[in-house]
């Protein structure tokens, strides 16, 4: 595939939107753009519907981010700005650097201009934890890049799977490897380049994942899997025309149609996750499928997340040099107040063995999705720390442990700071306490 990149002034590393439950908050693309057109992109569906990139994503424009910026940001050599905070609070902390948050870092694009790959050799060099989440095979077809991963320490590698089923995958995930394909680069990856390997069985689709998720995760197992973690699809039913002709072809494979299943099965009006009574079955199946063949089990979703063997949903240990995040955060929070029956703001924002640095001195308006200008404003001089105990405090608020978890923690009392301290409650719904 021939691209031209338009600039390099794309904008990343960057702190994850999602940092209040995120255990890898320093997210990382080397493009503004996936050369893979998967319909249930949850990337896509953002892009399309912002005014502010919509026509570039859908003209196909690309940018790449500035290497040498990107170089000069983990080295500390930039001293002001958004950049020496990303420095001083997440970098010179080794916190993993969750490369493919909103692109594909082993797609197409990557294959002809091979801008990853110059900081892949960068990031070897100064022995940076990176862990790579990808659905392509660029990394395995290309014999560059095997003398960056084979025997290397710093690196991990996600593998994004959601079905066996390569009929649908075909029409679905459209220009993407087949899933057989990246579980041969999966076994790769492990066995002959000695790097930890992980399932992403992110987004569970309806209809997609369900009759091949057991032999799946069986066979990632096989492959050298540490872990799988899973989500459900999620729906954002405020779209134009451009999302709502992917839904459709979406409901023509799967054998219904996902805009009404969501629409009855969800509690949110605007953007719509399946109700626990869905998906708590499948969740408790899965749960005991991957223990089963010994792997960790991780939830990314907000039901379910009790379930999680680690802190981390992307299903990464709680020691070592991939233990090095961050656990101040709710999920962390919801695994303390299930463990010891409570949770306090003080258990989840005092230094732990990360520290809460990065929600300090780094600006909540510039990351978070606030709801409109005048939030923003509101928000312009608070930090990510104000926003965490803000949405701690206010139960009823979407972000709120106890409304975004669905009543599993639910506020009891206050502390001498004035802060709620939450009590875990497993009949909030079906299969809480398993």
């Amino acid at each position: 595939m021939a691209v031209k990149i338009k600039d390099n002034n794309y904008d990343s590393p960057r702190i994850s939107a999602e940092v209040t439950d995120c255990a890898l908050p320093l997210t990382f693309d080397q493009f503004s753009r996936c050369s893979f057109g998967c319909l249930y992109c949850f990337a896509a569906m953002e892009r399309a519907e912002n005014s502010a990139c919509s026509k570039a994503f859908k003209t196909g424009e690309v940018s790449s981010v500035n290497v040498d910026r990107v170089k000069k940001l983990f080295l500390g050599e930039i001293k002001k700005g958004a950049g020496a905070a990303l420095y001083e609070t997440l970098i010179k902390k080794r916190i993993p650097l969750h490369w493919g948050g909103l692109s594909d870092p082993a797609d197409e694009y990557e294959r002809t201009t091979g801008v990853g790959l110059e900081l892949l050799r960068f990031f070897r060099e100064i022995d940076y934890p990176v862990f790579l989440c990808f659905k392509g095979n660029t990394f395995h077809t290309e014999p560059a890049y095997d003398a960056v991963f084979r025997g290397a320490t710093n690196f991990a590698h996600q593998f994004s799977i959601v079905s066996l089923d390569e009929a649908k995958c075909k029409k679905i995930e459209r220009g993407a490897p087949s899933p057989f394909e990246r579980l041969r680069c999966m076994e790769i990856s492990h066995k002959e380049w000695g790097l930890p390997v992980y399932l992403r069985l992110r987004p569970y689709v309806i209809g997609l994942s369900d009759d091949t998720a057991d032999e799946l995760i069986q066979k990632s197992a096989a492959a050298g899997a540490q872990a799988v973690s899973v989500e459900f699809f999620c729906m954002n039913a405020n779209v134009g025309e451009y999302m709502k002709s992917r839904y459709k072809i979406m409901s023509e494979t799967l054998g219904y149609d996902i805009e009404e299943f969501y629409r009855t099965n969800s509690r949110g009006e605007t953007y719509r996750r399946l109700s626990p009574a869905v998906k708590m079955p499948i969740l408790l199946h899965l749960r005991d499928v991957a223990h089963t063949v010994g792997i960790r089990f991780a939830v990314s979703g907000p039901i379910g997340k009790q379930l999680n063997d680690t802190g981390c949903c992307c299903g990464l240990p709680d020691g070592g040099v991939w233990g090095n995040w961050t656990d101040r955060q709710f999920t962390s929070a919801l695994l303390k107040c299930k463990a010891c029956g409570e949770c306090s703001f003080e258990a989840i924002s005092s230094p732990g063995r990360f520290g809460v640095e990065h929600l300090k001195l780094i600006n909540a308006g510039t990351y978070l999705n606030l709801g409109g200008k005048h939030n923003h404003r509101m928000w312009r001089e608070s930090s990510l720390w104000d926003w965490l105990r803000f949405a701690w405090n206010k139960p009823m608020r979407a972000a709120s442990p106890y409304h975004y978890f669905w009543g599993l923690m639910t506020p009891d009392r206050l502390d001498e700071k004035g802060n709620i301290v939450y009590k875990y409650n497993p009949k909030a719904y079906e299969g809480a306490d398993k």
